[in-house]
């Protein structure tokens, strides 16, 4: 059995959840792509998902070293 992990692109968090009317997403109405929201960072889109938890801890990592190269800059 292949384990997916559901991820936000954003911020890497698991939080992720459909989106409803009080967060701005209209379910057949809204663009299609904006229709999961993250709760800990509120970015609104398609998550990514990773077929590993591997694949899931480089991501976070890439998101880490992304993050501090922003910042010294």
């Amino acid at each position: 059995m292949i384990m997916k992990i559901e991820a936000c692109i954003s911020c890497g968090s698991r939080k992720i959840r459909s989106g409803t009317i009080s967060d701005g997403v209209l379910p057949g109405y809204t663009d299609g792509l904006v229709t999961y929201v993250c709760d800990d960072c509120n970015h609104r889109g398609l998550p990514i998902i990773f077929d590993s938890e591997e694949e899931y801890e480089k991501f976070l990592l890439a998101l880490k070293e992304d993050k501090e190269e922003r910042e010294e800059k």
